[in-house]
C-alpha cells in the first residue's frame, strides 16, 4: 500500500511516531508491546487516515495524531482479541498473552485504550473524542456480536455483516470521517456534514469489504493462521456461510465440525472437511464478488467525496488517484 501513496504521506506513515511513554514501574511494558501488537502489522488504519488528509487538504503533521491514535487503538484490539481467541501466535509471532499472561494482556489492551483517550482530549476536539468514544463502544459490541454465535452454524448474514460493521468498519470510518472534521469549511450550510457522512459511508463500506476479504484468506494453506481458523475457533464466517447458503445442508455438517472443536481444541488435528476444493472455491469466488460489488461503491463514493472537497485539485488529486488504485486492488487482496 505504501508504495502507492504520494510521497510525503508515504514519508508520514513510514514515520509514524508509536513510542509510548511507559510506566516506569512496569518495564516489561516495552518488550512487550513492541513484540507483539505494535510490532509490523500493514497500518492500514494510519494509512488511510493519511490518504483522506490529501483527499480533504489536511496537512498531514495535523493527520498525524490522529493516525497515531488509530493504531494504538487497533493494537489495543488485538491485544484483548488474542486473549478471548485464546490465541498463540499474530503475524508469525508469539501473541502478547502467550508471552506474558492473559490478565497482563488484557491491562496492556486497557492501558492502549486510556492513551488513546488522553491523547484525543489533548488535542482539542470534542467532536473528534466523541466519535472516537463512539468507536471503543461499536468494538465491544462487535466482539460481543461475535462471542454470542460462537459455536453456531445457523447464522444470518445481517449478523456477520452487523459484527464486521462494529469490530472492523467503525475504526476505518473513523480513519476517513477524521480527516474530514479536520478539513477546511467552504462555508456552505450542511456541507461539512455532507462531507463527513459521505467519508463515514465510505469507510463503512471498505471496513465490512475488508473483513469479507479477510475470510477468504483464512482458508490459505500457507497462510499465517491455520486453516479454516475461524471454524476452529467456533465461528462461521462469510466463506462458510456462502457456502451454506449454496447448500443448506452444509449446515449440519459445519455444525459437526463445530463441536468437534469446541471437545477437542481449536489445534485439534481434522482430516476431513465437510466440502470439496470445488465446492469451498466457489464459496470464495462467490464472497470475492460481493467484496468486488462493496468496493466499487467506495469508488464510486470516493469520486463524490473529490466532487465535495474543499482543497484544490492539484491537492487532492495523486491521494485520489493512489486511493482509487488501492480500492481497486484490494478487491483482488491475496494477503
Amino acid at each position: 500500500m505504501i508504495e502507492l501513496m504520494p510521497r510525503d504521506l508515504a514519508d508520514s506513515l513510514e514515520t509514524l511516531d508509536l513510542k509510548l511513554e511507559l510506566p516506569v514501574e512496569i518495564p516489561e511494558l516495552e518488550t512487550l508491546l513492541y513484540e507483539t501488537v505494535l510490532a509490523g502489522g500493514k497500518r492500514f488504519r494510519p494509512a488511510l487516515c493519511f490518504m483522506m488528509s490529501g483527499v480533504l487538504g489536511v496537512d498531514p503533521r495535523e493527520a498525524a495524531p490522529y493516525a497515531r491514535v488509530a493504531e494504538l487503538m487497533h493494537a489495543a484490539t488485538l491485544a484483548h482479541d488474542d486473549v478471548i481467541d485464546e490465541a498463540t501466535k499474530r503475524r508469525n509471532k508469539p501473541t502478547l498473552n502467550h508471552l506474558a499472561s492473559n490478565q497482563k494482556a488484557v491491562l496492556t489492551g486497557d492501558l492502549l485504550l486510556a492513551r488513546v483517550v488522553y491523547e484525543i482530549a489533548e488535542l482539542g476536539r470534542l467532536d473528534i473524542l466523541r466519535e472516537g468514544s463512539q468507536v471503543l463502544e461499536d468494538l465491544v459490541r462487535g466482539e460481543w456480536l461475535q462471542i454470542n454465535r460462537r459455536g453456531q452454524s445457523q447464522v444470518k448474514r445481517s449478523s456477520l455483516e452487523l459484527a464486521a460493521q462494529k469490530k472492523t468498519a467503525s475504526l476505518i470510518a473513523w480513519c476517513c470521517t477524521t480527516p474530514a472534521r479536520l478539513s477546511a469549511d467552504t462555508g456552505e450550510k450542511g456541507a461539512k456534514d455532507a462531507l463527513i457522512e459521505r467519508c463515514r459511508r465510505l469507510g463503512n463500506l471498505v471496513g465490512v469489504s475488508f473483513q469479507m476479504a479477510d475470510d477468504i484468506l483464512d482458508f490459505e494453506a500457507k497462510g499465517e493462521k491455520p486453516y479454516a481458523n475461524d471454524l476452529r475457533e467456533g465461528l462461521v464466517n462469510f466463506v462458510v456461510l456462502e457456502m451454506q447458503e449454496r447448500d443448506p445442508a452444509m449446515t449440519a455438517k459445519v455444525q459437526e465440525v463445530l463441536d468437534f472443536f469446541s471437545e477437542q481444541g481449536a489445534h485439534a488435528p481434522l482430516y476431513n472437511w465437510p466440502w470439496d476444493e470445488r465446492t469451498l472455491e466457489q464459496a470464495k469466488v462467490g464472497v470475492r464478488a460481493r467484496v468486488r460489488a462493496m468496493l466499487g461503491e467506495a469508488r464510486r463514493e470516493l469520486q463524490i467525496i473529490n466532487d465535495l472537497s474543499p482543497a484544490t485539485e492539484a491537492r487532492r488529486a495523486p491521494s485520489i488517484q493512489a486511493l482509487d488504485r488501492i480500492l481497486f486492488l484490494m478487491a483482488e487482496r491475496v494477503r
